[in-house]
């Protein structure tokens, strides 16, 4: 009876994590203060104690998921746009629930709304001319780290030139001989376009022109018309394209098929509506005359 009154007597045994608060249930191996930061929670503005390795590995997964996010992005998947209609809606349909259609029509405004845009930028910003555009600029090559095109203020270059050529002139004629010399036949067929540009031209600007000259312009307008109609009636993807573009600044390439596709259905829609307007404005026409008469 003694035996069993000293050992009830007797205080709990301390578990370890008791006698140890600093320990991380992920990784044994952190037991000690140094181990554990500090870290505070955004929404709540709570501040917790985290092991280090935890926090860590946290930050990581973290980087992985916000660039596996811009990729998407970048790509417009369809994850991203379903996501792009579920985000901030309420009462907002399961991601699965919206049709594929949509998710085209919906990638394709994205895409058209980054190429305006992007067109509306300027190209580079020049210290002597300001901002530049697409006319304003040259190409120079491709980045050797980034891979992205670069580009040059086209007045500063042609000033560049200019400068180069008033002081080094002898040079500069040499190699033009030079070039002249072993390009003769590329520089023959240069000046024999160059030279029906301009008698084009200068019949265009004169009031007297050349009968067959006339004849064959008048018979590239009627090649041109029939063409043009054609496209209209069956409303190709380069009619449908220009009709887009159309004093947006765009250029045709940065036009998505997509876009084309919606484009071409409006306009036959439009097309069925004029002229279902034009049966129904015609037949009021045919009884009012019947009843006249």
């Amino acid at each position: 009876m003694k035996q069993e009154t000293l050992i009830d007597e007797l205080p709990p045994e301390e578990s370890q994590e008791e006698k140890n608060p600093f320990r991380c249930k992920f990784h044994r191996w952190a037991n000690r203060p140094d181990d554990f930061t500090e870290e505070t929670i955004k929404k709540t503005g709570e501040i917790v104690i985290r092991c280090k390795s935890c926090l860590r590995e946290k930050r990581q997964m973290k980087e992985i998921r916000s660039s596996d996010w811009q990729r998407e992005k970048e790509e417009l998947t369809d994850y991203y746009i379903r996501r792009t209609f579920v985000t901030g809606t309420k009462n907002a349909l399961e991601m699965s629930e919206y049709p594929q259609e949509l998710v085209d029509a919906k990638r394709a405004a994205i895409q058209l709304k980054r190429a305006t845009k992007l067109a509306s930028e300027p190209l580079k910003k020049c210290a002597k001319h300001g901002n530049l555009y697409r006319d304003d600029v040259i190409k120079s090559g491709k980045s050797r780290w980034t891979g992205e095109v670069q580009w040059k203020c086209r007045q500063c270059m042609k000033e560049m030139h200019k400068k180069h050529y008033e002081l080094h002139k002898v040079k500069v004629k040499l190699k033009h001989a030079d070039y002249r010399d072993k390009n003769r036949n590329k520089l023959a067929i240069t000046k024999r376009l160059s030279r029906d540009r301009n008698r084009l031209k200068y019949m265009r600007s004169t009031t007297i022109a050349d009968s067959a000259f006339r004849h064959t312009m008048e018979m590239q307008k009627a090649k041109k018309m029939t063409r043009d109609k054609i496209e209209v009636d069956n409303l190709t993807d380069k009619y449908v394209t220009r009709k887009i573009i159309y004093k947006s600044g765009l250029k045709p390439e940065d036009v998505p098929q997509e876009l084309i596709e919606a484009k071409r259905a409006i306009l036959l829609l439009k097309r069925g509506i004029r002229k279902k307007r034009d049966e129904e404005i015609f037949n009021l026409l045919e009884e009012e005359r019947n009843g006249k008469d």
